[in-house]
């Protein structure tokens, strides 16, 4: 791209006038923070904003820090307000995403750290802000800031990449239209937030037994029974085939590892085994329904199978009887994770034993409650995971804005 004037391929009506040809440097400076000492950390003041609390286009809030108030009498230069726009100096991207963000009401006011950039520019920041964002852009400045480590973010890094700027009234325009989705991607995660918090208390009260269901007559189930978690079904461990043969792994038998345990149900696994390779080694096969407990390393993290599957020795799973639900026991599982890593062992890294696992007290009700309890807890799941879809399509839609109404 060479200096001159360009074109987006989506723009406002009422706008004809050809985007300018710049540099970077010729549109923003960074201000750098200040180097706070770690000693000078209070329990409350001024809030202190660190490279950690730069997230992915949003400020992050789980690790806040302070410093004294005073501090923002002999610091002044370094206080941020609510509109600016900070960036990470240090690691400033995260898979192909720039830690960039706008202040909000809950670190206006707050002091800026080292490492951690405020913008400065002219122009319209929040067109600005939107144009960092860009693909293009984050490719370029990654490829710029790198062999270094770790890889820091400076100006010379940054001042002679080309972009392209609209008028001043163009950029307010853009970056008003933008502000509005980034607003409805944030209802979204709130709205996901709040679903997420709900059904935790909910769980908890279920399986407290502080809430029960009722049958379809309106009368009360049976009590719950007590027993171990060896009685709701057959607790069958992992195992791997020798890798070192090739026909053992060219098969159409699932096998899965903890890693892949990211949801509720798992259908399809990255490797595949043979017939042969289950039966020259210690995995097992387990049928369609059967709850994936990963006890290794992430203890802990559970899915139900949709195919007959095997998985490799970092699993104890759990085939349910034909008088328990298997989501009933997933979700027992999810809320019950501390208890098993409490019984889990280990000095390289945890594991709990089929022993162990079996040991565990479970409360569990009548078949029919169970399945109440089960289909109540995932028409929760069924709302968060259209919430979750809205997102990801909003952020798409976002995506392809930014690829056209840029240059």
């Amino acid at each position: 791209m060479e200096e001159g004037t360009s074109t987006p391929v989506l723009r406002f009506c009422g706008f004809s006038e050809d985007w300018r040809i710049v540099r970077l440097g010729s549109v923003l400076t960074i201000l750098n923070g200040f180097a706070f000492s770690s000693s000078h950390a209070v329990e409350s003041g001024v809030r202190w904003v660190k490279i950690a609390d730069v997230g992915i286009h949003k400020m992050k809030k789980d690790n806040l820090s302070y410093l004294p108030v005073s501090f923002t009498r002999s610091h002044s230069k370094f206080i941020l307000k609510k509109g600016d726009c900070v960036i990470a100096l240090t690691r400033p991207i995260l898979n192909s995403r720039l830690k960039i963000a706008m202040i909000d009401d809950e670190f206006d006011g707050a002091l800026l750290n080292q490492r951690v950039g405020k913008i400065i520019t002219s122009n319209h920041l929040p067109f600005i802000y939107y144009l960092l964002q860009q693909d293009r852009l984050v490719t370029i400045i990654e490829s710029n800031i790198a062999g270094s480590d770790p890889p820091n973010l400076s100006p010379n890094e940054i001042n002679g990449i080309q972009v392209t700027v609209p008028i001043l009234a163009e950029q307010q325009k853009i970056a008003a239209f933008l502000t509005a989705v980034d607003n409805k991607i944030q209802l979204l995660e709130k709205k996901k937030g709040l679903l997420e918090q709900y059904k935790k208390g909910v769980m908890q009260k279920i399986f407290s037994q502080e809430i029960r269901f009722k049958d379809d007559h309106g009368k009360d189930y049976p009590d719950w029974k007590e027993g171990k978690l060896a009685d709701v079904g057959i607790i069958i461990g992992g195992g791997t085939p020798d890798t070192s043969i090739e026909s053992y792994w060219r098969g159409e038998i699932n096998w899965f590892t903890p890693t892949e345990l990211k949801s509720k149900y798992v259908e399809s696994s990255v490797r595949r085994i043979s017939q042969q390779g289950l039966i020259n080694s210690s995995a097992k096969l387990l049928p369609q329904g059967a709850v994936l407990l990963s006890s290794r390393a992430t203890v802990g993290d559970v899915s139900i199978a949709l195919t007959d599957c095997c998985t490799n020795q970092g699993f104890q799973s759990i085939v349910v009887s034909k008088s328990n639900v298997n989501e009933f026991v997933y979700y027992w599982l999810k809320l019950n994770k501390h208890q098993l890593l409490k019984n889990a062992s280990g000095s390289t890294f945890l594991e709990i034993s089929k022993a162990e696992l079996g040991k565990l007290k479970i409360n569990v009700p009548s078949l029919q409650e169970q399945t109440k309890v089960a289909n109540f807890l995932s028409a929760i799941d069924d709302k968060i995971k259209y919430v979750t879809t809205q997102i990801a399509l909003t952020r798409e839609y976002k995506k392809g804005l930014l690829q056209q109404m840029f240059v």
